[in-house]
């Protein structure tokens, strides 16, 4: 894949990690008020590790493609 298209990728990597910790942050508070205000938070915690599943998982994709990056310009 040309060098280009690899820092496009890498580009839409880096913005998806950004909005999966931005949702992550979100979902915290909204655990913390929820418990604060004696509100049961199980699916509030469900989902929250969910969006820390899919952050590591995102995380992965993009290190895999600064990988690519790297090696592409190492040629």
């Amino acid at each position: 894949m040309e060098k280009a298209k690899i820092r496009e990728h890498l580009a839409e990597a880096e913005q998806h990690v950004k909005k999966a910790q931005k949702l992550i942050a979100e979902q915290e508070k909204r655990v913390e008020e929820m418990a604060r205000d004696g509100h049961p938070t199980e699916i509030q915690e469900e989902t929250l590790k969910t969006f820390r599943d899919v952050e590591k998982t995102m995380k992965k994709n993009r290190d895999a493609v600064r990988e690519e990056l790297e090696e592409n310009q190492e040629k």
